[in-house]
């Protein structure tokens, strides 16, 4: 185990290395600058405009650009904002612990609900209840994030107080007049959580009932029953703990779109994380914090494929990763 986990930090650094690379010519490949907008402003001069590139750097090679910022990287340094002059590690350890908390609700959410859903389908298939989780699975499969989360919003924000019910907030992490309590970002955490565990339960739920169908119909579990065992017992003991292992993999694997889905979630409910951030950032074509708000994002991702790796093994010990 422990020569694995060496073998894969390893392997992580080419990985990185290859990511920075790819994002800095992508973000330099955008036609415009950041000192675009100053060009058209008749009481900046060309002067001006000529001393802010050569601070930012604009005026060097692309490469050497791209090698002066990886050495940055290497020591902790993501560089300056090109439109705030912040240094941009800052600025994301600022937003990061929101969208760490929204898509980690997320992920519970998605667990509780897909599992319990999952086992019973894949118990109870081809019944009523089973026909409509897999209705419910597909519609919320196929349902667009932007659509779903305007109508959570046009629904339980603006409806319910239409009818005097109790309505949640539209957006936003917390109330701007009160600063906000515990209770106050739990009201505002409720639906841009709910809208983005939502598609990840009905996927989950498909693949945990046709996981459970297969386990169900294997030979140790009718040996279960036919020693007398509950149902409850085969089901939750010697079914769920193999059909639900391969759901580890697919943990690391709903990392990425997490993050990916929080950019619009975060846009859609003013949410203020780093998904905001990225947006705004790419609007204003500021390069030096899209291209740290990615290696910060794609180095999450990464270190949690491998402790979904490691956990896989853990569970299952048949299982030798070195």
């Amino acid at each position: 185990m422990t020569r694995y986990i060496i073998r894969r930090l390893l392997q992580v650094i080419p990985l990185l290395i290859g990511i920075t690379l790819i994002t800095f010519l992508l973000a330099n490949a955008v036609p415009g600058s950041p000192v675009s907008n100053l060009e058209f402003n008749p009481r900046t001069s060309q002067e001006d405009i000529d001393r802010i590139k050569e601070s930012l750097g604009l005026n060097d090679p692309l490469y050497v650009r791209y090698f002066t910022w990886l050495g940055n990287v290497v020591q902790g340094d993501l560089g300056i904002s090109m439109r705030t002059y912040r240094p941009v590690s800052s600025t994301i350890v600022e937003k990061l612990p929101n969208t760490l908390l929204l898509t980690g609700t997320a992920l519970v959410l998605a667990l509780i609900f897909s599992i319990p859903v999952g086992v019973y389908s894949a118990v109870k298939r081809n019944t009523p209840f089973d026909n409509a989780a897999t209705a419910g699975s597909v519609a919320g499969f196929s349902m667009p994030t932007f659509w779903l989360g305007l109508m959570a919003i046009l629904l339980f924000a603006v409806k319910f107080q239409e009818w005097g019910l109790p309505a949640l907030p539209p957006g936003g992490t917390h109330d701007l007049r009160t600063g906000g309590g515990f209770w106050d970002r739990i009201e505002h955490l409720i639906l841009p959580a709910a809208v983005l565990a939502f598609v990840q339960t009905a996927a989950w739920t498909r693949y945990i009932r046709s996981q459970m169908i297969e386990v169900l119909n294997q030979d140790y579990i009718r040996t279960a029953k036919a020693k007398g065992l509950k149902d409850y017992i085969v089901i939750f003991r010697h079914g769920l703990r193999n059909g639900i292992l391969p759901l580890v993999t697919l943990l690391g694997i709903a990392i990425p779109d997490l993050a990916g889905g929080s950019i619009i979630i975060e846009r859609i409910f003013n949410y203020n994380g780093v998904g905001l951030l990225a947006f705004n950032a790419a609007v204003n074509k500021d390069y030096t914090l899209v291209m740290g708000i990615v290696v910060v994002l794609s180095t999450l991702v990464i270190f949690g494929n491998l402790i979904a790796d490691v956990c896989y093994a853990i569970l299952d010990p048949r299982i030798r990763l070195d």
